[in-house]
């Protein structure tokens, strides 16, 4: 893996997979769907507010190509021969490229879309639409109207509690000086990190780092855009709210908040991402489909195919969610809930299965090195985080089982906790 560090703060990674004829570019840019108040660049005194889903928002507008009509830039990609996509996430925006020929020239529209757009010429209306078909589409799972309703009971003032796409109304408020200030502020060279992964010859990377010297000047050391983390209560609203969903799949979801992770007690770098693997493998351990606990839920009718679990960790906010779809959600998520503080509590969790699980983790990261847009995301995460994929591979030597339990012991704060369920 080479690194390079633009004088302007940009960094470019480079992991060279020889005879792969796939090849891999990824631009990170560390601006999420959280991000929705932060002080200007270029006036720090001044606070900026924009609705929920404006990261979303710009993504859609970006990727719409520098023209009122919708999709131009992915046919422009795509007559190039490559794959093009982007999404945007809680802390980050992710825009990528994938392919064999002519990605010299697809790596160059790619930097020239994100580096110098042209927001003023997006049709804001069509973004609009398109957009809000996507929410609406998502109101028709009930598993999804829970989770909506669970967020917004668990957290108050962090973003968080919205869909990282935003609601039907904040969509209808963002505007182009909305658009244009994110850009300003965080679609900056310091703040992007650039990974290419792939059968790339030195001739190639050389060319790249031209390329790079030609869109962003020696001089241009623009900083970011700071962005300020909301106070948080350290409780729920609730802990127990229902929906009424007559033509939906009965479900029930669980919400455990982590109120020591907040706008004061940021987490960051390897910490965070030794968490995160940690908290999830704690949560296989507990009630994945190859514990005890699992096959004795699924026995009493509280879980089944559609059961899931996760861990959030984000620098300033974190939760666990568990749901699924049953006939009788009230009981099952009193069942549920029940089994795994019984668990946490008790001090049944199994050394060698959670050895286990981390060796499975391990496992899966050592392979997903031969998939070159897996190796590429994971990279650029981590540029993200400050660390880097060898930092990543160490982590799993670094996770124990008292020092997870520790910190997944918020789930037994039941004024911490929320669940819904859909009726």
């Amino acid at each position: 893996m080479h690194t390079y560090q633009h004088i302007s703060g940009l960094s470019v990674t480079v992991i060279p997979k020889p005879r792969f004829s796939r090849k891999f570019a990824g631009v990170v840019v560390p601006y999420g769907s959280v991000h929705t108040q932060f002080r200007d660049v270029k006036h720090p005194h001044e606070i900026i507010e924009v609705p929920p889903g404006t990261a979303h928002f710009l993504e859609h507008c970006l990727f719409s190509g520098k023209t009122t009509q919708s999709g131009e830039l992915i046919r422009r990609f795509a007559a190039l021969g490559v794959e093009a996509d982007a999404y945007t996430d809680y802390g980050h925006t992710m825009f990528y490229v994938l392919g064999t020929d002519h990605f010299g020239e697809a790596c160059k529209l790619l930097l020239s879309t994100l580096i110098e757009p042209t927001i003023g010429d997006c049709d804001l209306d069509l973004q609009r639409e398109v957009v809000q078909s996507e929410l609406n589409y998502l109101q028709s799972d009930s598993q999804y109207l829970g989770y909506e309703r669970l967020m917004k009971n668990m957290f108050k003032n962090h973003s968080c509690r919205y869909n990282v796409n935003g609601t039907l109304d904040s969509i209808g408020l963002i505007t182009k000086d909305h658009l244009a200030a994110v850009h300003r502020n965080f679609y900056t060279p310091r703040g992007f990190s650039i990974v290419l992964a792939g059968g790339f010859d030195e001739p190639f990377v050389e060319s790249f780092l031209e390329l790079i010297n030609d869109f962003v000047p020696n001089n241009n050391r623009e900083p970011l855009g700071e962005y300020i983390s909301p106070v948080e209560p350290r409780g729920t609203s609730r802990f127990t709210d229902s929906i009424v969903a007559p033509h939906l799949q009965d479900s029930y979801i669980l919400g455990f908040k982590d109120p020591k992770v907040n706008g004061s007690s940021h987490i960051s770098g390897a910490n965070l991402m030794i968490r995160r693997i940690a908290g999830q493998l704690l949560l296989d351990v507990i009630v994945g489909k190859t514990t005890f606990l699992y096959e004795e839920l699924y026995n009493l009718g509280a879980v089944n195919e559609r059961f899931h679990y996760s861990y959030h960790l984000e620098n300033d906010c974190s939760y666990v969610l568990v749901g699924g779809v049953c006939q009788e959600p009230d009981r099952a998520a009193e069942v549920v809930y029940n089994r795994i503080i019984d668990t946490l509590r008790g001090g049944k969790l199994d050394e060698d299965q959670f050895q286990m699980k981390k060796r499975v983790a391990m496992g899966s990261f050592i392979r997903s090195m031969d998939n070159i847009m897996t190796v590429g995301m994971n990279a650029a995460i981590c540029r993200l985080n400050n660390i880097d994929l060898f930092d990543y591979s160490s982590a799993f030597t670094r996770i124990d089982l008292s020092d997870t339990i520790e910190h997944m012991n918020f789930m037994l704060d039941s004024e911490a906790a929320t669940r819904v369920i859909v009726n």
